[in-house]
């Protein structure tokens, strides 16, 4: 359970959290039963092999000191005002995530300036796919051979779709790093850590890598993004798809 009066910084371990995210998508995948036994087989060995290095890679050596190899991370659940400074700077920074209705948005109206001979057909499938409450169509929906070719020439166009595209494929590029920055408040690594002005030193983040700070940083966004049924409940936090914090994708720079 998280802590949620006295904020205590949440301790990440993401060799645990892969194994538990991978189990989830194990379990969840074999229950809807949709998935092919191949794909199945390939994740049940990733599950073995995320286990096995886990079990080979302890917390603590043998003299009492934090294992290098597994290092573990101190996150901030920030409260309300650190989650209002946090936006803010992401908002300093030009950082802005459309959501899926702003994309829906932004395919009407550049379906509207091109003024296709079939345009009520097509505002008539914008209308049918945000009906089903999901941008992306799923490869066995009816609507998705059409929906993909509209945003394919919308995207082309190089309108308010691609400006929309454009401005989240840079949040979530971005995003994390500023998100380390903020929320990182401690580390097992035997390098310094520090911060200053609330927030940590750049030759702190300078010690970590690319990939360290997307795994971190999508870690802490979800802690950010927690409701408050969430929080009171989860230990492992997840994110839907439409939330800024669902992708994976990130770099350091």
């Amino acid at each position: 359970m998280l802590p949620v009066a006295s904020r205590t910084p949440y301790t990440f371990d993401p060799m645990a959290e892969k194994v538990i995210n991978l189990d989830k998508a194990l379990t969840r995948a074999q229950t809807e039963g949709k998935m092919p036994e191949t794909r199945l087989e390939e994740m049940r060995k990733a599950l073995d092999d995320a286990r096995a290095a886990m079990a080979d890679t302890p917390l603590m050596l043998d003299d009492g000191t934090p294992n290098p190899a597994r290092p573990t991370y101190r996150l901030r659940v920030p409260n309300l005002p650190q989650r209002a400074a946090w936006a803010r700077d992401l908002r300093s920074a030009g950082l802005v995530y459309p959501m899926d209705a702003d994309l829906f948005a932004a395919v009407l109206a550049d379906l509207r300036a091109l003024e296709p001979d079939s345009l009520d057909e097509l505002v008539e499938l914008v209308d049918r796919v945000k009906a089903g409450g999901k941008f992306d169509l799923p490869d066995d929906d009816e609507d998705a051979p059409e929906w993909r070719r509209v945003l394919s020439i919308v995207n082309r166009m190089g309108g308010e779709y691609a400006a929309a595209m454009g401005a989240r494929s840079h949040y979530l590029t971005v995003a994390p790093y500023y998100t380390v920055q903020a929320m990182l408040v401690g580390w097992s690594r035997p390098e310094l850590f520090a911060r200053r002005n609330d927030q940590c030193t750049p030759a702190t983040m300078e010690v970590l890598t690319d990939d360290e700070v997307a795994i971190i940083g999508w870690k802490a966004l979800s802690l950010i993004n927690l409701g408050p049924d969430a929080e009171k409940n989860s230990a492992s936090p997840s994110t839907s798809a439409s939330d800024p914090a669902a992708s994976q994708t990130a770099s350091k720079k």
